[in-house]
């Protein structure tokens, strides 16, 4: 839902969020794997879009990145979480996202973070033709087995500064 009269203005931001479990089977220790983020619920957006899981950024610049996840998992694991970029084709972490938590016992745990993601322009073609178009997603490992994770609710909101 577009708020205001801002479309097609270059002013982006979203706000996603879900309040069922969704489940991330994680099948390889040590491998990162895109956080299952399906059925978020869009609270508002203009230009950042949520497309099977991963924001589309169709402008460069600075973007303001904060999130929230409640998850359940395993008895005693080990999880790492971070953001990560899609830029013509090739997937990087998005520097500094990384956070590693555990789970004791059957609890839920709360992992939140706030950041600037710079976006530039992606040279496609080697010879200065560039894209805007970028994706941004979450990233879930079990350092210590197998066990999935269960993102019992979530928030996350992404806006561009400048």
């Amino acid at each position: 839902m577009a708020i205001g009269d801002f479309e097609n203005k270059n002013i982006c931001f979203s706000n996603y969020g879900n309040i069922d479990a969704e489940t991330t089977t994680l099948s390889t220790p040590g491998q990162y794997q895109a956080l299952g983020i399906r059925n978020a619920q869009e609270m508002v957006e203009n230009n950042v879009k949520l497309v099977n899981g991963r924001f589309q950024i169709i402008d460069t610049g600075v973007y303001f990145c904060q999130y929230r996840f409640a998850f359940s998992g395993g008895v005693n694991n080990t999880y790492k979480f971070r953001l990560a970029t899609i830029k013509d084709f090739v997937t990087t972490a998005v520097p500094d996202s990384e956070i590693e938590f555990n789970t004791k016992s059957t609890n839920t745990w709360e992992v939140c973070n706030s950041m600037f993601i710079k976006f530039d322009p992606v040279d496609i073609d080697n010879k200065g033709f560039g894209s805007t178009k970028q994706e941004l997603f979450a990233q879930v490992q079990n350092v210590n087995n197998a066990n999935s994770l269960v993102s019992e609710n979530y928030s996350i909101v992404i806006a561009k500064i400048i």
